[in-house]
């Protein structure tokens, strides 16, 4: 009788026995129960996180606990990438972070499409934008560029607007920027959305880890 554990169920025994490390990353708010159950569901949907090396992969999952961020690919996902896993984090666990820091009062990360309306300027009062995304028309066309708009608990306001050329700039350099299952490829606007996030985390005042 074959008695050899499954993959899926070796991970399973080696995340049950991180408990307590991730315990102790996760703040307070996150049950520990909950985010070892959510890696083990990524995995599970995800076989070739199974096939990478395997201290990335638990090394990424200890990066997603320190953020409290769960990866079920709303929060942050796990990605396979050359044999290795990379920790992503998404639109949704970003801005969970920022409103946690106790910077910042809100934020607006979005892509502007073509047959979106958008207006940008500038008067004595400060700078302003306004989007008015197409909703009526079943296509909004292709992307054409993104903005952050992040405002602060003092009162202020700190705006990023990225073009497409200027995007197109930071994917050329990322690592998976051609990788078939890669984030650029599977989850183009959320990357759109992380690039001017970065860019905006160089003007806010709140702490660029949480930005980014």
């Amino acid at each position: 009788m074959n008695t050899a554990l499954k993959p899926i169920d070796e991970f399973r025994d080696n995340i049950n026995r991180m408990g307590d490390q991730f315990l102790a990353a996760l703040p307070k708010h996150v049950d520990v129960e909950k985010f070892k159950r959510t890696i083990v569901t990524a995995v599970s949907l995800t076989p070739a996180l199974l096939e990478a090396d395997r201290r990335s992969l638990l090394a990424s999952a200890m990066k997603a606990a320190s953020d409290g961020l769960l990866p079920d690919g709303r929060e942050a996902a796990l990605v396979p990438f050359k044999g290795q896993v990379q920790y992503l984090p998404m639109v949704g666990g970003l801005l969970k972070r920022m409103r946690q820091s106790g910077d910042v009062r809100s934020i607006t990360c979005e892509v502007i499409y073509e047959n979106d309306r958008f207006e940008r300027w500038i008067d004595e009062h400060g700078e302003h934008i306004r989007h008015e995304p197409n909703y009526r028309d079943a296509d909004r066309g292709p992307m054409m560029a993104a903005y952050a708009c992040v405002y602060t608990n003092d009162g202020g306001v700190y705006v990023e607007v990225m073009p497409k050329a200027e995007i197109e700039k930071a994917r050329a350099v990322s690592k998976t920027k051609d990788r078939e299952d890669g984030p650029w490829r599977n989850w183009e606007a959320a990357m759109w959305r992380k690039t001017v996030r970065r860019k905006v985390a160089k003007t806010a005042p709140v702490a660029t880890d949480v930005l980014e």
